[in-house]
């Protein structure tokens, strides 16, 4: 939910990579650039409390999720 907050605020995924293991692997283990300083006065960052929820909403914990897919492919987070 994190990352779809994320990309509905900022217009671009938080996550880039390759392949969806790599990004899937950064959504885990990497933290968010908010990129505040290419934000302006008339056009300001998003505030520290939704940037607070945004990282609350991220499941950085594996052992919460052991499997997911991501297009059709079977990713196993316990091997992680």
């Amino acid at each position: 939910m994190g990352i779809i907050l994320f990309e509905m605020l900022i217009g671009i995924p938080p996550f880039n990579g390759d392949s969806p293991e790599e990004i899937f692997a950064k959504a885990l283990h990497d933290d968010i650039d908010w990129m505040v300083d290419k934000f302006t006065e008339e056009e300001p960052p998003p505030s520290l409390e939704v940037r607070d929820l945004v990282q609350k909403l991220l499941i950085k914990d594996p052992s919460y999720v052991t499997n997911m897919y991501i297009d059709g492919l079977k990713v196993d987070l316990s091997a992680s």
